[in-house]
C-alpha cells in the first residue's frame, strides 16, 4: 500500500515536470522548433467546462462522496500499515538451515544453568547447531522477529537464551544475532551491530523473499547459503505425501513400515532401522521412546527426537561402553546436531531423573556442548534420516593443529561404506 502511495506521488511529480517543460518551450527556451510545436493551434483550443453538480445539493453530495472515498482510502492504508508493522501478514513459524559453516574463535557467554562462570570464553561456533524452527515473536523496525525454538518439541526455550532473526533498518538487512555471542571479547556492540549473519541489503518485509547469499562472520566476513522455508502446508504435497495437512500443519504418517518426522514429514525412519548395528564392534543402538523416561508425562509410541531426528541410545556390544553402562556412570547416545551425527557419553553424575529429562527437553547442540571431551564419534555432514549409510570417525587428538573436530580416524574400511546397518534388514 505504501509503495502504491509513493507511485502516485511520483506520477504527480512527473506531471508537474511535464507542465513546466511545456511552458518553457512556449517561451522559446528550447528553440524555435519546440516553440512552434507547443504553440500549435491544437494546444490553443479551449473546451467548455461542464459542471457535474449544477445544483447546490448535488454539489455537496458529490463532495461528500469524494471525501468519503478519500477517508476510506486512508483508513484502509492505515489498517494495512498497522497490521503490517505488527507482522500479522507474516509467517508464524519458519524452518532455517545455516548449512555447514564453522567459526573457530567465537566469544561466548555460557548460560548460568551450566557448570561454568558468567565469563566470556572462546569456543567453536557451529552454525548448523542453530538449525531448526523459529517462531515469530514481536517486531523490530516494522518486520517480525523470529526466535529459535527447542529442538525437542519446537516450543519456546525456558532457560536457554534463543537466537533471533530480525530486520535492521540501520544496515538495511535481515540479521541473525545472539545476545550471548560476540565477535570480540572486548566488543560492546549489541543488537544489529553484533550480527553473526546478515542478508544482502533489502527492504523486503517477508523474510522468505530475501534472495542471495548471506554474509557470515567466521573471524572475517565470509559467505553462507541460508535456506528458509515456511512451516505452513496447503495440501499433502507440502507434507511430501508422507502425511496429511491439517489446519496448516503436517500430521505425519506411521504406516507401511516407516515413521515420518519433521515439519514437512521429510525425515523417514524405517521400522527396520529402529535398531542399528555397527560393523566394527557389532555394537547395537536403538531409538528411544519417551514413555521409557516417564509414563506420567508420555504414553504411546512417541519418539525421543532432536533436530527432527531420532536419538539412538546404546544397548550393548562395545567392550568399553558395556562397563560404563553396567555401572551407570554414563550413557552413550547417537544424536543429530543439525548437519552431523555425534556419538557421546552423557555422564550420569548426581543428576536426578527429572533433571536428566529436563536437560533433554531443553537440549541445544551448542549450549549443551554436544561436542566436548565426552564426544567420541562424529559423522560426515549429512541430511539423512538415520546414521545408516553415513561415514563415521573416531575423534582422537585435539588441539590447534587439528581441525574443529580434532584428529579424525575413519571407522569404516572403505569411504562411503558407512558404519551402521539396520538390524531389521540385511542392508
Amino acid at each position: 500500500v505504501i509503495e502504491i502511495f509513493y507511485d502516485v506521488l511520483a506520477l504527480e511529480f512527473v506531471q508537474q515536470l511535464d507542465d513546466i517543460a511545456f511552458k518553457l518551450a512556449k517561451m522559446d527556451v528550447f528553440g524555435k522548433t519546440m516553440q512552434r510545436a507547443c504553440t500549435a493551434k491544437c494546444f490553443r483550443a479551449e473546451f467548455e467546462s461542464k459542471r457535474l453538480g449544477r445544483s447546490r445539493k448535488l454539489s455537496i453530495f458529490l463532495k461528500a462522496i469524494y471525501f468519503f472515498h478519500l477517508c476510506a482510502m486512508f483508513a484502509g492504508m492505515l489498517y494495512v500499515t498497522v497490521h503490517q508493522m505488527r507482522g500479522d501478514y507474516h509467517h508464524d513459524l519458519i524452518t532455517v538451515d545455516f548449512a555447514n559453516t564453522i567459526w573457530e574463535g567465537a566469544w561466548v557467554k555460557v548460560p548460568s544453568r551450566l557448570p561454568s562462570s558468567q565469563q566470556y570464553e572462546e569456543r567453536t561456533l557451529v552454525y548448523s547447531h542453530f538449525n531448526g524452527v523459529y517462531q515469530k515473536n514481536g517486531t523490530h523496525d516494522g518486520r517480525p522477529v523470529y526466535q529459535e525454538t527447542r529442538k525437542f518439541d519446537r516450543r519456546p526455550y525456558e532457560e536457554i537464551v534463543p537466537a533471533e532473526i530480525k530486520y535492521c533498518e540501520d544496515i538495511s538487512a535481515w540479521v541473525f544475532v545472539h545476545e550471548d555471542i560476540r565477535k570480540l571479547k572486548s566488543s560492546k556492540k549489541t543488537g544489529c551491530h553484533n550480527w553473526l549473519l546478515r542478508s544482502s541489503e533489502t527492504t523486503e518485509f517477508d523474510l522468505l523473499n530475501v534472495v542471495g547469499n548471506w554474509k557470515v562472520w567466521i573471524g572475517v566476513i565470509g559467505k553462507a547459503e541460508v535456506t528458509i522455508a515456511t512451516n505452513v502446508c496447503k495440501d499433502e504435497m507440502d507434507c511430501n505425501l508422507n502425511g496429511q495437512c491439517r489446519d496448516g500443519k503436517c500430521s505425519c504418517n506411521h504406516e507401511d513400515g516407516a515413521r515420518y518426522l519433521g515439519t514437512h514429514c521429510e525425515v523417514r525412519l524405517r521400522d527396520a532401522c529402529g535398531t542399528i548395528t555397527g560393523e566394527v564392534h557389532n555394537d547395537t543402538w536403538t531409538v528411544t521412546y519417551l514413555r521409557s523416561w516417564s509414563e506420567d508425562f508420555w504414553s504411546g509410541d512417541e519418539l525421543y527426537e532432536e533436530y527432527s531426528r531420532p536419538v539412538y541410545s546404546y544397548v550393548a556390544g562395545h567392550p568399553d561402553w558395556d562397563i560404563n553402562a553396567a555401572n551407570e556412570t554414563s550413557f552413550p547416545f547417537l544424536m543429530y546436531s543439525g548437519d552431523r551425527w555425534f556419538g557421546a557419553h552423557v555422564p550420569r553424575g548426581n543428576t536426578t531423573d527429572e533433571e536428566a529429562i529436563w536437560s533433554a527437553v531443553e537440549y541445544h547442540a551448542f549450549w549443551s556442548e554436544l561436542y566436548s571431551t565426552n564426544t567420541i564419534l562424529v559423522s560426515d555432514p549429512t541430511t539423512g534420516s538415520t546414521p545408516v549409510g553415513v561415514d563415521f570417525f573416531w575423534i582422537g587428538e585435539r588441539g590447534e593443529q587439528y581441525g574443529p573436530w580434532g584428529a579424525l580416524y575413519p571407522l569404516q574400511n572403505q569411504t562411503g561404506r558407512g558404519v551402521y546397518r539396520c538390524s531389521g534388514s540385511d542392508a
